[in-house]
């Protein structure tokens, strides 16, 4: 969300970022869009003033996948892929940190370039930063890329998060895909893994996968039962919490504590806080806390 004024003429001035997205990259780009619009400004006595401030939440949607590439961006794009398909990691990250230190992307040009940063992470090894990226395109800029390209995302999207065990990730991730257009095929290629990890949520056996701690001190994911309890070094963790919907409990961590949520929560994600990179054991049992399948 931005927050800014109107002047006299009707154009926007005085920008504040009033929800922070964690990208100074797609705020800049959302700034240049306010920038352009032409407001009808306020009036007193029959007067144009200064209006107070204005708090606009901003959605872009871009239709035709051509708009918002120039001929430079599209040149460097097609080569930096070129570099990550013969594996030239270091020409390839050269090519990309272009994108970014120029200053002066469009939306759809910024969905693009963390695509493809996020492929570079991938190459390269450093995972974390590839699922950060990933998610990043897909919570704030899907609607900036073509469907081709979202799929994509979506697709490695899908891997990360099962590389990551965030299983009840991959499902939730897998009802978003039959809204893009071209995802028949993918969608059914995904079946059986979304089927396999619906069974699991569902079964009696006792859930149990390894988590870490990134840099900010703190891990997100939605469970795949509605019971659960974190095992580790109690010293190493600080708070847990979950928030499904409307709802939310938080409490400091006390080892051996067993948390549940109430059966009509829905739409949940735990969170843990404690020192960066901290290791700990998440396990996992009760009824299944996956929505159901949506109807065909």
């Amino acid at each position: 969300m931005m927050e800014f004024v109107v002047d006299e003429s009707g154009r926007a001035k005085d920008f504040q970022v009033a929800h922070n997205s964690g990208d100074v990259l797609f705020e800049h780009a959302a700034k240049r869009a306010v920038e352009q619009w032409q407001f009808e400004p306020a009036t007193l006595d029959g007067e144009p003033i200064q209006s107070f401030p204005v708090v606009q939440s901003l959605i872009f949607e871009v239709t035709n996948a051509k708009n918002g590439v120039d001929a430079t961006f599209s040149r460097r794009y097609d080569k930096a892929t070129e570099f990550l398909e013969t594996v030239q990691l270091d020409k390839a990250e050269k090519l990309i940190e272009q994108f970014f230190t120029s200053g002066r992307l469009t939306l759809r040009e910024l969905g693009f370039a963390k695509f493809l940063e996020a492929r570079f992470f991938a190459a390269s090894g450093r995972q974390d930063e590839q699922l950060r990226n990933l998610r990043l395109i897909e919570d704030l800029l899907s609607n900036s890329v073509p469907p081709a390209v979202r799929i994509n995302v979506l697709a490695d999207l899908l891997v990360a998060e099962y590389r990551a065990r965030n299983y009840a990730e991959v499902v939730h991730l897998a009802q978003r895909l039959p809204r893009v257009e071209g995802s028949v095929k993918i969608s059914e290629q995904l079946a059986p893994t979304i089927d396999r990890i619906r069974a699991v949520a569902a079964s009696d056996r006792p859930l149990k996968t390894e988590h870490e701690l990134g840099e900010s001190g703190r891990w997100t994911g939605r469970p795949l039962r509605r019971g659960w309890e974190i095992a580790t070094d109690a010293s190493a963790l600080h708070q847990v919490g979950a928030a499904c919907g409307n709802f939310s409990i938080r409490a400091d961590y006390r080892d051996g504590e067993i948390f549940s949520i109430p059966s009509d929560w829905s739409d949940c994600k735990v969170t843990v806080w404690g020192e960066p990179g901290a290791k700990f054991t998440l396990l996992q049992n009760g009824d299944s806390a996956l929505s159901p399948p949506a109807a065909e």
